[in-house]
This record gives C-alpha cells, structure tokens and sequence, in this order.
C-alpha cells in the first residue's frame, strides 16, 4: 500500500542514469548511458541563481532533461486547471508505451510542489519518476499563462527553446510536435557552430533553470521547495477542470515574445525583470484574455447573485445544493475574486487531522520537516496579512469527530476572550477566529480577513449530522439551499464543459434522459440506487463528444447507448439478488435509446 505521506522526487530526477530522448548523447557519466554522454552545464548556460554562475560549470539532472525533451516530442496530451491556475491536470504519453498517465498537481502552497498519479513502487509506495520535472515545467507555464504576470527565465529560456528548435529543425506539415529523431539530433554537438552548437547551450541553461525553479521558492535560493509525488491523485475527482488548455500552446512561442539565449546578463533587480518589457505585456494581456474567457465559461445560475452577496458579506457561508452544480468552483471563482485567493480542504470520512494540518516528510538529507496542510497553509497566509477563504468541500462527509475540530474554526473569539486563554490579540480589530495546529502554532487571524465557505450535497445522507438541526443551523451567518438547475442552465453548463455548441442536439439528448430518468425515479419510490447527476452528465456528454462528437448523427446516437452502459447505467440501476434487476435495467436503457432517437430523425 502506499504510504500516507507523499515521497520527495527530487532524488529521482538526479538518479535517472540517461535521457533517453537525447539518442545517448546526454547521460551520467561512467553510468549506463555510455562514454561519451555528458551531463555538463558550462557556467556560460547556467541560470542567474546558480550558485557556480561566474565560477565553475554545472550538472544537468537526467530526469530534467527527459523531461524537457518529451515536452519536446509532444507528451502532454490534454491540460486543464483550477481558475488560480495553482492546481490542475494534466495527461501524459508514455515514452515506452501506447499507454498515458493522468497526473493532477498542487502547488498553492509555495514552498511545495505535490504531483499525484505516479505508479506505485513494488513493493509498496510510491515510485517517482521524471515526469515530476514534466509536471513542474506544465505547471509554472500554466500559472503565467492563465494569470499573467512576468514569466521569468524559466520561460523566457523554454521559448527560446522553442524558437531555435522551429529554426534550426523545422515541424513538418503543420505537426504540433517535433519528432523524436528531430529531438535526438537537437542533442548532437555542433563542433565548429558555438562551441557544440545554440542548441546544446539551450537544453544546459533550461535544464539548470527548471531543477532551480523545482528546487528552490526562487528568489529565494535559501528556502527549499518540496517536490512531493504519491500514487493518489492530489484533487478531487471535479477539481482541476475549470480552464481547459491546449497543450499545443505549451509548444509555441507566444506573439511579441522575442526569444533569445540561454546566456544572459546579469539582472540588477531580478524583482523587475521584464518589467517594461512589451512581450511581458503581450504575455498579460493574453493571460487576461484567457481569464476572461473561462470565467464566461461559468454559467451564472439564478443562485449566483445570492452566493455573491454572501461571499462578500460578514461570516461563515455554507453552500447546500444537487452534486456536481458548481458550489464549490463558484466559491473559488469570487474568492479569487473578492479575496486574495483561497485554501482548499477536500473532506471525505478518510480524511484526517494530520491530512488538514500537516504532515512531516523527509528531505534528501534524511532531516524530517512539517509539510503544512490546508488549514495551517491558511491560518499563516492570513496571519501574514492575506485576505482568504477557507472552503471546506463536502463538510458534512467529514468523520464526526474531524467535523468537531473544523467547526470550532467558525467560532469568533474576542480580544477578552482571548486574554482570558493567555494569547495576545493582534493589531487589527476583533473579533477573531482562533487556528490551532497541534504541536506547531496557535494562529490569531482577523475575522475581517476570513471568509469559511462549507459545501454540501443535497440527496446524502451523512453519518452523525443533521444538517436541520437548529443549533447547527446557528453556526452560520449565511445558509443557501441553491435551487436544481434549469434545463436551459444545464445545457449551458453540459457545453461548457464537453466544447459542444450549446444547441447540439447531444446535449438535448443528455437533458431529456435525465429528466425521464428523474421522473421513472419518482414515480418508482425511489427504485433506483442514484439519480444521474450533472458530473454523470458531464462525464457522459465529453466521451460521446470524443468517441462520436465528429461523425454522423447515427454514429452519436449508438454512442450515447454505449457510453451509457459503459459509465453509469450499472451504477444507477438497482440489485435484484446478485445481479443487476434486469427489466429496470431494460426500461434505463430504452429511455436512453429513446432520447438518442431524436439525433437520427
């Protein structure tokens, strides 16, 4: 089984013994890689934080280069994130293999970088590999493309990558990617052109920025970042889909960009690099588009005024509405908006302390340091004067006495209550919500820089909580019971997320199975196991999309069929004995079979 705390992966990045995409030309020297493999960095190439820089050359970790050269060949296969573009997903193919890995990240706290989707160990654990070189490279690009700002040497040296690559080894007939041979001989030295040629000096300076960027909360170089991967996956299963991406763009160098060596000068104030530079400006601009076009994305429901309203007013907000309509990226979406952003806890009944306050993890040196959960990540953001929200996903499934402790974080305290504890009360006025991680700290945080957001869902039933209860009911300033979706709100929502018109007549099809499907459950007395959802929907209308969303009318029609019993039909129709209940089985399908008519007529 895996262990309970993610693994450090820094150590695989420098253990990896070839880059396998560089044809033998990059590898450790004297390992499996051959003779005449290097791993050098000439302090020409090495990055502006480097600590060799105007000293002695460097090493390049073969795990970072693998990882530069299969962005190179067109690994990552789809991309999407969260709208602070701080968490996402992203799907990668396999090098040796028609097979992919579904990799998802976290990195809104700074000090550390959590990637889940790695395969696991043999004999239990995790085994991290160089895709979390990969991911971070996906995930730094990710943050400026999605919320602009000056996108550093890391991506200044991968756009001049990029750049070369078009000039010197042009893609063919309009390929999104180089090929493999194409990369392979980007790698073979130049005698003669630049010493072993611009190319070679490219991969060294990148390689050198991006284990930098993965190693340190640059800046900084005094401060390590962790690089944590695990078997899991690190969001849950809605999150990290907000805005979808297109994973061509991770391999173009954007307008007004002009990009140039991996040497460069030395900054004066890194802190203002790029500062009045027009690509830094083109490069906003075009993350604020990106912005701007997800947000429309998101379907304003007739609720959406409400959940405004009590975002930005005073106390605790708990958001009660259907599975999967959208409570919990809406209160991301105006925290981000109203706040300085948001810290995320995902709460399920194997949720536990350690997994909300910290765990500790060991570095490479073996020393064992506290990773900071969620809830400890928010108390020191607001303490150090930041304005959040801390949304609590699914509150009600959180174990009874796990739901004790959080709530206990809604309570206000004031600054004689908290003489009366022994603590000191900080400038700002009360009241106060009071953070203690056991063990650690004891944060005092400003009500007015706090906004606790709990989401439920309607339709479940939850261990040991009524969520009538009246005193319950007391604890929050703000309760919203949000209405079902309209059938127009659906659809909107349905192409939203499956990149299908709003009037294609599949999204028509989804809606009215659905509607049929709910009325067969109550008229039955609740025969059925579960209802089908918006994500059941969701999931649904993105498979058709894919496996039909081009073809003939007909060809959608049996998909919607296939796909049903594929995905969800087993799920929602009841047992009879060991096996499924065969005629209600029957009467599902021919509601499916009925609505998926209307695409054929």
């Amino acid at each position: 089984m895996p262990p309970a705390v993610p693994q450090d992966a820094h150590g695989a990045l420098w253990g990896k013994n070839t880059a396998t995409l560089s044809g033998g030309v990059y590898g450790r020297p004297g390992a499996a890689a051959g003779p005449a493999a290097t791993n050098v960095v000439h302090e020409r190439n090495l990055s502006r934080y480097s600590s060799y820089k105007g000293a002695r050359d460097g090493t390049m970790a073969m795990g970072v280069v693998e990882a530069l050269l299969a962005a190179l060949v067109g690994s990552v296969q789809t991309l999407s994130c969260d709208g602070d573009a701080l968490a996402g997903r992203v799907r990668v193919a396999s090098l040796s293999s028609a097979g992919h890995y579904d990799f998802s990240w976290d990195g809104r706290d700074w000090a550390r970088l959590v990637v889940g989707g790695f395969p696991p160990a043999a004999r239990g654990g995790v085994r991290p590999t160089y895709h979390a070189a990969l991911v971070g490279l996906v995930a730094r690009w990710t943050a400026w493309r999605v919320r602009g700002g000056d996108p550093g040497e890391l991506l200044a040296r991968w756009w001049a990558l990029l750049a070369a690559m078009e000039r010197l080894h042009p893609r063919c007939g309009g390929a999104a990617a180089w090929t493999r041979s194409q990369v392979a001989d980007s790698c073979r030295p130049r005698p003669g052109v630049g010493g072993d040629g611009p190319l070679r000096d490219l991969h060294e300076g990148l390689a050198d920025s991006l284990w930098l960027h993965l190693r340190y909360q640059l800046p900084d170089t005094t401060a390590d970042r962790a690089l944590l991967a695990q078997v899991a996956p690190v969001l849950a299963e809605d999150a990290g889909l907000l805005v979808p991406l297109d994973p061509a763009d991770l391999l173009a160098v954007p307008v007004g960009v002009t990009a140039s060596g991996a040497s460069e000068a030395a900054d004066p104030d890194p802190d203002l690099d790029l500062a009045d530079d027009p690509a830094a400006r083109t490069a906003v601009a075009a993350a604020s588009r990106t912005v701007a076009d997800a947000a429309a994305g998101m379907v304003e429901t007739a609720d959406v005024p409400r959940i405004r309203a009590a975002i930005r007013g005073p106390g605790a907000v708990f958001l009660l509405g259907p599975a999967g309509q959208g409570k919990t990226e809406w209160a991301k979406r105006l925290a981000a908006e109203y706040l300085d952003g948001f810290e995320l806890v995902q709460l399920t009944p194997r949720v536990h302390e350690e997994d909300l306050y910290g765990t500790n993890v060991q570095d490479r040196a073996g020393r064992w340091t506290l990773a900071p959960g969620p809830v400890t990540r928010f108390a020191a953001r607001v303490a150090a004067g930041a304005r959040l929200a801390l949304i609590l996903d699914e509150f009600p499934r959180a174990h009874a006495s796990l739901r004790d402790g959080v709530m206990a974080l809604v309570n206000t305290h004031s600054a004689v209550d908290l003489a009366d504890q022994g603590l000191a009360a900080p400038d700002a006025p009360g009241p106060y919500h009071l953070v203690v991680v056991p063990g650690y700290a004891t944060y005092v945080l400003p009500a007015a820089r706090v906004k606790i957001v709990a989401t439920g869902n309607l339709g479940e039933s939850y261990r040991g909580l009524d969520l009538g209860d009246a005193a319950f009911l007391d604890r929050w300033t703000s309760w919203l019971h949000l209405a079902p979706l309209t059938h127009d709100e659906t659809r909107l929502i349905l192409a939203r997320r499956t990149g299908l018109p709003p009037a294609h007549p599949v999204l028509g099809v989804l809606v009215a199975a659905a509607v049929e499907i709910a009325a067969y459950h109550a008229a039955n007395a609740g025969a059925l196991r579960a209802g089908v959802t918006l994500r059941t929907l969701i999931r649904w209308g993105q498979e058709i999309a894919r496996v039909a969303g081009a073809g003939t009318g007909r060809d959608q029609a049996a998909a919607c069929a296939l796909v049903a019993r594929g995905q969800w039909l087993d799920k929602v129709c009841p047992t009879k004995g060991d096996a499924l209940d065969p005629t209600v089985y029957a009467e599902l399908l021919e509601i499916v079979e009925r609505a998926a008519r209307a695409l054929i007529l």
